[in-house]
């Protein structure tokens, strides 16, 4: 059930139009003709392997038009959507019926080798530029760090991590790909290049920012910024020993 106190404009049962995007997390177009599949209710979102679509669930389904835009008119409330596209990885979003929400966008990802993972980054219309970082060590040395001033990573001339998408007017997608090795440990963390050192903005918390993470054919973790906190740095997860350790903390 919607928690009116966080929506004051709200009223149970009002029918409002919820829109965005439905983007490529690797190139940040619209996709078009995109399947999405509505069920009343949000998730928890470390637990995406839970979310369990079943045809008596869905409420309402549309596709995205030409530009990969959607909407619904849907009562005041939490939903899970369900994005389905051929070549694309099935993702989920919970979004939010109330009046005067703002676009609610979701970029979602090609199909990726076994040992490949891919980390989008989506927010709000502010702040402007959220940036994405991966920071790789081994025994606590570092080996290298991917970010907007270091967007690839090369080994023996190959390609291990690189920043595919910068996004600096807001929403993103920012992506993030790298090939994991066990040996070496990932940290992924979000930093808000808006609002620099001001570590008293809420900005950040309040971006609506989400964070997907794809691995092989699977959506695996889906993480939603801490709210109503100050600081300028999201640290999202880790990556050790090939196994995803949540952080999902604002500093």
């Amino acid at each position: 059930m919607l928690d009116i106190t966080l929506y004051p404009n709200s009223a149970e049962g009002e029918v409002n139009e919820v829109k965005g995007y439905i983007k490529d997390a690797l190139t940040g177009e619209g996709i078009p003709d995109a399947k999405i599949n509505v069920k009343e209710g949000g998730y928890w979102r470390d637990k995406i392997e839970d979310i369990v679509f079943e045809e008596g669930d869905i409420i309402q389904t549309v596709k995205t038009d030409l530009d990969g835009k959607y909407s619904l008119e849907l009562p005041s409330g939490y939903y899970t959507i369900e994005i389905v596209k051929d070549g694309y990885i099935t993702s989920y979003m919970e979004i939010v019926s109330v009046p005067y929400i703002g676009v609610q966008s979701i970029a979602i990802s090609p199909e990726l080798n076994s040992d490949e993972y891919r980390i989008v980054l989506t927010w709000g219309e502010r702040p402007w530029d959220l940036d994405s970082h991966l920071y790789v060590t081994k025994q606590g040395e570092e080996l290298f760090h991917v970010c907007y001033w270091n967007m690839t990573h090369y080994e023996d001339g190959e390609i291990v991590a690189q920043l595919d998408i910068d996004d600096t007017w807001s929403e993103g997608p920012e992506t993030v790909t790298v090939a994991v090795d066990k040996e070496l440990k990932y940290q992924y963390y979000v930093q808000d290049y808006t609002n620099g050192g001001n570590l008293s903005s809420m900005e950040l918390s309040l971006s609506g920012a989400n964070v997907q993470v794809y691995n092989g054919e699977r959506l695996i973790k889906s993480y939603n910024v801490p709210m109503n906190e100050k600081g300028t740095r999201w640290n999202v997860f880790e990556i050790m020993d090939g196994k995803i350790v949540d952080s999902n903390v604002i500093s």
